[in-house]
């Protein structure tokens, strides 16, 4: 029975619940619940429509009672609680998702009107390809935008590529098979009972790296993008907001899980890692108003952790010439800007 708040659904959802979906778009609510309607508007807007829509997170019931109207749109779809985490909704929606392919999405996201029919199109030209992901483009609370992270078909086909320079970029711009995650299940003894746990709720907002280096590490999988502007990544407020030493503990963490996987290549690449991190917030940081000290101390950590950082990102370039690149790097400049958003989606 497909029950929304302990409520038995509509008899046309009802109905829908007998046939299996192509594809499940599992949306996490972590933190960016306010922005659920714009999210599902692009989900609701594509033009692939064999899915189902699944929203978890700690108080999915609650949080998704003004998209109701929304949702009643799209026939079918399940709302979970869980527990906390978004790697712990991740893995809650797979439990609950009937696709053969699976999308993940965070609330706070959104989508072109045809990302899912360029990935179902991809995954089916491809058949040794288990995970595909576009380019995506930031947008944050503060009304702006910047390129997130360009990306190419043979990208993330190695293990720096994934771990240090985060090729694949988020969760919510990738569509995988479900197969792919036969071989990379865990099992989990909790207060729920015995679980199959596939990203790990022991990181923050990193889960998803070590997923894509599981997939790399521990399959036969291949992870390729499409190098296409699909997918709108909400900037978290939560994440970037942190003391810089919780991002630090975040980082050794994932490297610290990471080396269990490929343990002889994380050490080699693992310092390299937490150095391109520090690069990536320092850009963020230099797009906010009287942040260049936090600049500076994370373009010097950076340097410290492993000095081929500079030329891996700024051509050999010293720290004071990057600070003026990145510092003028103002994100509102971006050609297009937020309205680009509005009219590509269609949704927003």
């Amino acid at each position: 029975m497909h029950i929304v708040n302990n409520a038995i659904a509509p008899k046309d959802q009802q109905l829908a619940m007998f046939s299996t979906p192509l594809l499940s778009v599992i949306v996490t609510l972590d933190g960016n619940a306010r922005f659920l309607s714009q999210c599902l508007q692009s989900v609701i807007a594509q033009s692939f429509t064999d899915y189902e829509i699944i929203i978890v997170g700690s108080d999915a019931l609650n949080q998704s009672a003004n998209a109701i109207s929304l949702l009643n749109i799209h026939q079918s779809y399940v709302i979970k609680n869980c527990g906390a985490g978004e790697a712990r909704a991740r893995n809650t929606g797979i439990a609950h998702a009937r696709g053969g392919l699976l999308a993940f999405m965070n609330a706070g996201d959104v989508w072109t009107t045809d990302k899912l029919e360029k990935h179902v199109f991809h995954l089916a030209a491809n058949p040794s390809l288990g995970v595909s992901y576009s380019e995506s483009e930031c947008i944050s609370y503060c009304d702006f935008s910047k390129a997130y992270r360009k990306c190419s078909p043979e990208m993330a086909g190695t293990l720096e590529n994934i771990v240090c320079k985060n090729a694949v970029g988020n969760a919510s711009g990738t569509v995988m098979r479900r197969e792919v995650l036969k071989d990379l299940q865990e099992i989990s003894c909790g207060a729920q009972g015995v679980e199959q746990v596939y990203f790990d709720e022991q990181l923050n907002y990193t889960d998803d790296i070590h997923f894509w280096m599981k997939v790399v590490t521990a399959s036969d999988w291949v992870i390729e993008g499409i190098d296409e502007v699909l997918t709108w990544r909400r900037v978290q407020k939560e994440c970037v907001s942190k003391a810089l030493v919780q991002h630090f503990e975040d980082w050794d963490q994932l490297i610290r899980r990471c080396q269990s996987l490929d343990p002889i290549a994380v050490n080699e690449i693992g310092s390299l890692a937490i150095a391109y991190r520090c690069v990536e917030l320092a850009q963020y940081y230099a797009s906010q108003v009287a942040e260049e000290h936090t600049v500076k101390v994370l373009l010097n950590r950076a340097c410290q952790l492993d000095r081929r950082i500079l030329n891996k990102t700024f051509g050999g370039k010293s720290i004071d010439n990057v600070m003026g690149i990145i510092c003028r790097r103002q994100l509102g400049q971006v050609q297009g800007g937020p309205d680009r958003l509005q009219d590509r989606s269609r949704a927003a």
